[in-house]
């Protein structure tokens, strides 16, 4: 099961290949081989700028070099310790690494520095996944439902852990919730419909993968097979 979201950056690496050089001066003015385009510019030269460290991180992790990422996000917590997203970045890195329980930290802490964002809480929930602590994992789940109450990931994470203890009937209640939230998902819909089936609740079901057959955007049938 994978909660993890990693931004993709909207930079082709053939149009703007990053190259983040050491700091020139005492100034610490960043050396570039060209200005990026669009979001991506240089916002004020001269002063520190994580935000660049981040865009190489992310283009290093989608090309596998997670060394080379872990260096960016080192340096960028140098420059903003208090920014959470370079926490979380580090614990993609570490995921990557297999590494679980270092990643579980790294998310933690970015959970910590901005604990009103659910992709830091869904991470964390992941992890203790991961390391065998599911009661864990669960607990905070619950813990934190009804404060992201327009969250419909959080609530496929109760369905799922609820699913995890053949509990089909809780696992029905929370992916009841996230379709309500997200009613075009065609995932959600189908993980609801399954798990009503095993629930019992085959009339429950019929309609929903009735609405997923009549979606335009299923071109193989097949995969409905269940």
């Amino acid at each position: 099961m994978r909660l993890e979201t990693l931004v993709r950056t909207a930079v082709a690496e053939e149009e703007f290949e990053l190259r983040l050089e050491t700091f020139a001066d005492k100034g610490r003015r960043l050396e570039l081989p060209e200005q990026p385009p669009g979001p991506y510019r240089v916002l004020a030269v001269g002063e520190p700028a994580p935000q660049l460290h981040m865009i190489a991180a992310r283009v290093d992790i989608e090309k596998g070099s997670l060394e080379d990422a872990n260096q960016h996000l080192q340096k960028a917590l140098q420059i903003e310790p208090n920014n959470p997203m370079p926490y979380y970045l580090l614990g993609v890195v570490y995921q990557r690494w297999q590494n679980f329980q270092t990643a579980h930290d790294y998310y933690e802490l970015a959970w910590q520095h901005k604990s009103d964002d659910v992709k830091y809480l869904l991470a964390v929930i992941e992890m203790d996944i991961s390391l065998g602590k599911a009661d864990e994992a669960e607990k905070l789940a619950q813990d934190k439902v009804m404060y992201f109450e327009d969250s419909s990931a959080l609530r496929l994470a109760m369905a799922r852990l609820r699913l995890m203890k053949d509990d089909y009937v809780g696992a029905c209640r929370y992916f009841a919730q996230a379709m309500v939230l997200n009613p075009d998902n065609l995932s959600i819909k189908r993980s609801y419909a399954e798990a009503l089936i095993s629930a019992g609740r085959y009339h429950d079901a019929l309609p929903l993968f009735e609405q997923i057959v009549q979606d335009p955007s299923i071109a193989d049938k097949s995969i409905l097979n269940v």
